[in-house]
């Protein structure tokens, strides 16, 4: 089967010399350059996964970043690509342009099946079905499962309805399923750095907090789950030998949820000689001295950390357990 994994644009983005969308199509009034940072641009790490699976399932496989592309020249790669099943990746931030993507994938490939996933369409299913005929089905949380579901009913030529972790139509009804089990052995999922080049690398999916703010417990559920130190250092090995800058992104929730877990980590990556720079996001209540010192000898340069806010009120009102003193430390 041919399968198209896309992350569409924000909206209508005019090319060199064209006048913006006035259909309300383009951006928002109030956009101004600058509003969307690099980190937007970046292709989401879970468009590899499931293209890792679905290649490893036998599949022809193209992932495609849309996200800077002009209207005009994603026309040009949706006519020029022909696939019976594309995914499409949905952030709040380019939600308009997922609609638009999908109702021109429709126009040109009536027959082809669309299915969205991501942050934005997981605790929107229903709302994306009810607004977008375009939209065949919604891939809700972790969607490795759900994916290669969908490719054998398609497959098969069977409905894809009734399948655990999606929302669909049943005539005029929308339909959503509930949540499927959890992904327990990360070990098991195919590795997007054995077919893909991303310096992105996800070692880990779900956090233990629950702060009120944050979609991680409804794109991965409530529980913490991390692949084994092997498979990580495995991963590692090929994105760095893949990538042209030796420069890594670890981008789990929480990387150091784990301490012991990390610091394995790091010494296994010096006892390989990996070689690289590399950056994580965190929290500052799981730090310490000895983890530190072996992140920064096995190439760790920058830390992200979660803070939100210096008021202590705010910090209990969206249930960080963090305190100003500990940020500051």
């Amino acid at each position: 089967m041919k399968i198209a994994l896309l992350y569409p644009p924000p909206w209508k983005i005019p090319g060199p010399g064209e006048a913006a969308a006035t259909d309300g199509e383009g951006p928002p009034s109030e956009y101004a350059e600058g509003d969307l940072d690099g980190d937007f641009f970046q292709t989401p790490y879970g468009l590899f996964t499931l293209g890792a699976q679905a290649i490893r399932a036998g599949h022809q496989v193209k992932v495609m970043n849309l996200s800077a592309f002009s209207w005009s020249r994603v026309r040009e790669v949706l006519a020029a690509f022909e696939a019976d099943l594309y995914g499409l990746s949905c952030w709040t931030a380019n939600r308009r342009g997922v609609a638009l993507v999908a109702r021109e994938i429709k126009r040109l490939h009536p027959r082809a099946h669309v299915i969205v996933g991501g942050p934005h369409a997981t605790p929107l299913a229903r709302e994306m079905l009810a607004h977008h005929a375009e939209i065949d089905t919604v891939s809700v949380g972790e969607s490795e499962t759900s994916f290669l579901d969908v490719i054998d009913r398609l497959e098969r030529g069977e409905p894809v309805t009734g399948i655990a972790g999606t929302a669909f139509r049943t005539g005029t009804e929308i339909v959503v399923l509930e949540d499927r089990p959890a992904i327990e052995d990360l070990d098991s999922v195919a590795s997007p750095h054995d077919y893909f080049d991303t310096h992105i690398v996800m070692t880990s999916r779900g956090c233990p907090w629950r702060c009120t703010f944050c979609g991680a417990e409804a794109s991965w559920g409530r529980s913490y789950r991390a692949q084994s130190v092997p498979y990580v250092l495995d991963a590692l090995e090929k994105a760095v030998a893949r990538a042209p800058v030796k420069m890594i992104q670890i981008k789990d929730d929480t990387f150091t949820t784990n301490r012991k877990r990390v610091i394995e980590l790091c010494r296994g990556m010096r006892s390989r000689s990996i070689g690289f720079l590399w950056s994580c996001d965190t929290r500052v209540d799981v730090l310490g001295d000895e983890l530190l010192r072996e992140m920064r000898l096995a190439g760790c340069e920058r830390l992200s950390l979660g803070v939100e806010s210096g008021s202590q009120k705010i910090l209990d009102a969206i249930d960080k357990k963090i305190t100003p003193d500990e940020i500051i430390e």
